[in-house]
């Protein structure tokens, strides 16, 4: 077991908010896209989210960050709702539903200079396509479409801290 005293009590001015998520390398990315061609002109396709709003360093994050070491991902079906977002679908260690509660999704291509539905946010507001709009479709079954077994992509990916993207600085950070 770490010990993350020290480097907690130093660091406690320094830490910074973000989030744990798994690391998607761009070869990996590569070969997806020979399976799935990104269908909207702002491609993504660089992490799956495991929980938001942790801080770093902590001891909590760096024992979510372990945990997740060497995950087995499974991507098994492709939402998609027509407009301006498509993302892969997911399981990790065999769970489809994340630590908040959200299903797993690898947001894969955004149409981002078109507005979505004002279904897709919580507060019912109006504004235009963002990547915390994928768990939206991942989570409404008429936008996915499952693949069979013999077409599952299986991959191994670790975890890593992100910090808080500067255009999230205003307001919750929902991926």
């Amino acid at each position: 077991m770490k010990n993350f005293t020290h480097l907690h009590s130093e660091a406690a001015t320094e830490s910074a908010i973000g989030y744990v998520a798994l690391h998607v390398p761009k070869e990996i990315n590569e070969r997806l896209k020979t399976l799935v061609a990104p269908r909207y002109p702002d491609f993504r396709g660089e992490h799956i989210t495991i929980k938001t709003g942790v801080h770093h360093p902590s001891p909590e994050t760096d024992a979510l960050i372990d945990n997740f070491r060497n995950a087995k991902v499974e991507l098994y079906g492709v939402a998609d709702d027509g407009l301006a977002i498509q993302c892969f679908m997911a399981r990790v260690n065999g769970e489809s539903i994340n630590p908040m509660g959200k299903r797993y999704h690898l947001t894969w291509a955004l149409d981002t200079a078109k507005d979505v539905p004002e279904s897709y946010n919580a507060d019912g507001s109006p504004g235009k396509v963002e990547a915390k709009h994928s768990g939206y479709i991942a989570a409404r079954e008429e936008f996915v479409k499952y693949w069979s077994q013999t077409s599952i992509v299986t991959l191994t990916l670790s975890a890593k801290f992100y910090p808080k993207p500067s255009w999230a600085a205003g307001g919750g950070l929902a991926l």
